[in-house]
């Protein structure tokens, strides 16, 4: 359920930061909790694969979503109102 909400709200650009949050730390969990038989030559690439994807989601904590994002849309809509 994590992968799915979290990827379409990736996809979607909305609550970027945090699906990325989500999804980065369920690949670390997984890499430490059942890939760690490194000498399956398997299981050390799908440990290296989990890591990786890790890294780009906190990758995309810091970057944000970008200017095509429903979160960009959104704050946009908020800043127009608050300021006129």
């Amino acid at each position: 359920m994590l992968q799915l909400g979290a990827g379409l709200a990736i996809a979607f650009g909305l609550m970027t930061r945090l699906a990325a949050f989500g999804l980065g730390l369920f690949c670390v969990l997984t890499a430490l909790l059942f890939h760690t038989n490194f000498a399956s030559h398997n299981e050390l690439l799908h440990f290296e694969k989990d890591l990786a994807i890790a890294g780009g989601m906190f990758a995309l904590i810091v970057a944000g979503a970008g200017k095509l994002s429903l979160d960009m849309l959104i704050r946009r809509h908020w800043k127009t109102r608050l300021v006129g």
